[in-house]
């Protein structure tokens, strides 16, 4: 597979704060990566340098095998073939939306016109060409967006928090609609993101960070059930740790003795995922508060040792705070060395 973007050991501080260090990780073409952390871990600054609108003070940025960053020097952005989609959408209001789409492209009057409305099409906004964007959606103008940045066939678009002036509802609709058509057009793309479950749902390789480092990279599945460290699990997903007393293939903690995943000894932190724990009928465990989500309900459990569990059930039955409950483990757990 061809990689569409390369990062080696990227660096970057701003004034008394390091902004990013060590940073390295490689893309595939017609991939798509989330960029996820809290607020401050170097997401948008990552974004930044791979677009051109900050310099790297160490590392080496690679777009196609081409160097755009590093000692060779900095390609201005104009110059990376990198599409931007903007949390702000950054759309120009003195023009139409077919304007907007078509600002930048190259060719004749007639090829720009052709290639707008085919960008239209694809992102469901025929016939709305000649619409002003005050007479917009906020899930239209960010259509109008990712149809401006696709529209000069990038070779990588960027996406900075991309749905989070969205209410719910519509953000979950977009972001479905968003992965569909970055799939059609087989475009490789980075997105920064906070939120676990668009990270998740959207990407095919999800870059955890905290403090400026690259914590891990992998597929969904594989960060959320084989997450590297405690850190990356609490980052993805809603997560128990037990400490637990390992001995090969078996852990004893507070609820008792589990199966590993792989064999360990001493000191561990198990990690529960709440729909591993199947809640049962009377037991050690107190039910302290019931959230009911409609297709499943959360509780906050309470061991003996006061040690606290997170649960997720379905709605078979009804739980109420106060209640007495056991716990069983699906399968075998993982245990977290770091």
């Amino acid at each position: 597979m061809t990689i569409a973007l390369a990062c080696r050991q990227l660096g970057k501080r701003f004034e008394t704060v390091q902004a990013l260090r060590d940073f390295s990780l490689s893309l595939q073409a017609g991939q798509v990566l989330a960029l996820l952390g809290p607020s401050g871990c170097g997401k948008t600054t990552t974004l930044r340098l791979i677009a051109g609108f900050e310099s790297p003070d160490s590392g080496e940025i690679h777009i196609e095998g081409r160097a755009v960053a590093g000692p060779q020097g900095h390609v201005p952005p104009e110059n990376r073939r990198v599409g931007m989609v903007f949390q702000d959408y950054a759309l120009f209001p003195h023009l139409d939306v077919a304007g907007n789409i078509s600002f930048g492209l190259k060719g004749s009057r007639e090829q720009r016109r052709q290639r707008t409305e085919t960008m239209l099409s694809l992102v469901g906004l025929e016939g709305f060409g000649a619409r002003s964007l005050q007479g917009l959606s906020g899930g239209q103008q960010q259509r109008v967006a990712l149809a401006r940045a696709l529209a000069p066939e990038p070779a990588l678009v960027l996406l900075d928090e991309p749905f989070s002036n969205l209410d719910t509802h519509l953000r979950v609709r977009l972001r479905a609609e968003v992965r569909a058509i970055l799939r059609a057009t087989g475009t490789t793309a980075v997105f920064v993101t906070h939120d676990q479950e668009e990270a998740l749902s959207v990407a095919d390789q999800v870059a955890v960070m905290s403090a400026g480092r690259l914590l891990q990279v992998a597929e969904p599945w594989r960060l959320y059930h084989e997450p590297a460290s405690r850190a990356v699990a609490s980052l993805v997903g809603e997560s128990n740790f037990l400490t637990a007393e390992a001995s090969g293939r078996i852990a004893r903690c507070a609820i008792g003795e589990l199966e590993l995943r792989q064999p360990a000894a001493g000191e561990v932190t198990l990690l529960l995922r709440p729909e591993s724990l199947h809640v049962t009928g009377d037991g050690p465990l107190r039910v302290e508060e019931v959230q009911f989500f409609g297709d499943h309900q959360r509780l906050q459990l309470r061991l003996a040792d006061n040690t606290a569990l997170t649960a997720q059930t379905d709605n078979s039955r009804r739980f109420r705070a106060g209640q007495r409950v056991g716990v069983k483990v699906h399968g075998p757990v993982l245990a977290l060395t770091v």
